[in-house]
């Protein structure tokens, strides 16, 4: 089903990206893994889930940073463009020199282009976007920093126990809103 939307929508979708002409938010994941080699597009499986059915709290939260609850709309890309699992690579990440090379922070600076808001989804994640920030490549982008959207990061916050998964999601959304809104 997922493929589909992105063979009809022309978006031109990579394992690390999925680009989005005149897009001005982006969302900021780790890397690729097995399911976006399988899928052909970022943000798949579980983790693909929960940003779609995050989507529609951030655009009713704050539609000036999310004008739709289609995925369809915003730059999804990875901090790092090549594909991590262990059965491949024999790792899940990327190390931070690799990151931090030269060659992929101009990738990520080249996809992120024109954006205005990101959304950096993990820990793990930061390091590329900041350090654009930091040399002044991405000066003008308002920055929040929120936990990955995978099932194991999103049923791991020990202020959450208790919350259905979409509670979960809503308060997921909600701190990266209230994290853009004192930018």
């Amino acid at each position: 089903m997922q493929n589909s939307l992105f063979e009809v929508s022309g978006l031109g979708a990579k394992p690390h990206l999925q680009s989005c002409a005149g897009a001005t938010t982006a969302f900021v994941f780790s890397c690729p893994g097995q399911k976006e080699e399988l899928l052909g597009h970022p943000c798949a499986g579980a983790t693909g889930r929960n940003l779609d059915a995050a989507l529609p709290k951030l655009h009713a939260l704050a539609p000036q940073f999310f004008a739709s609850s289609s995925r369809a709309a915003y730059v999804l890309t990875n901090s790092w463009s090549h594909i991590e699992y262990p059965a491949k690579t024999g790792r899940s990440e990327a190390t931070a020199a690799e990151i931090l090379s030269p060659d992929n922070l101009d990738r990520l600076e080249g996809e992120l282009v024109g954006v205005t808001t990101i959304l950096i989804c993990g820990q793990k994640t930061k390091h590329a976007v900041l350090e654009l920030q930091a040399q002044g490549r991405l000066s003008s982008a308002k920055v929040a920093i929120v936990m990955h959207l995978s099932p194991l990061a999103v049923n791991s916050c020990a202020a959450w126990r208790g919350k259905s998964g979409d509670e979960r999601l809503a308060l997921w959304a909600a701190d990266a809103i209230a994290q853009l809104r004192t930018l």
